[in-house]
């Protein structure tokens, strides 16, 4: 990950097992590129279980709610 990856947001909120971002400011023409490559992976998946976890992530990236884990 490259520093001009990361964006801003208006707050962080940081605890032993979580980190939550509130107001995270993501470039839409990205947002949409990468939920063209979920639903692409979800098509040619064989896996049930990979099909949910890419629906479950398609979900979070299309309704404003993202994880990433550092």
């Amino acid at each position: 990950m490259e520093f001009e990856m990361l964006g801003i947001s208006k707050k962080v909120t940081i605890s032993k097992d979580d980190t939550v971002i509130i107001d995270g400011a993501g470039q839409k023409k990205s947002m949409e590129k990468r939920c063209e490559q979920i639903k692409s992976a979800i098509e040619l998946s064989t896996s049930d279980y990979d099909k949910e976890k890419l629906q479950e992530r398609l979900a979070k990236i299309s309704g404003g709610v993202a994880e990433k884990h550092v």
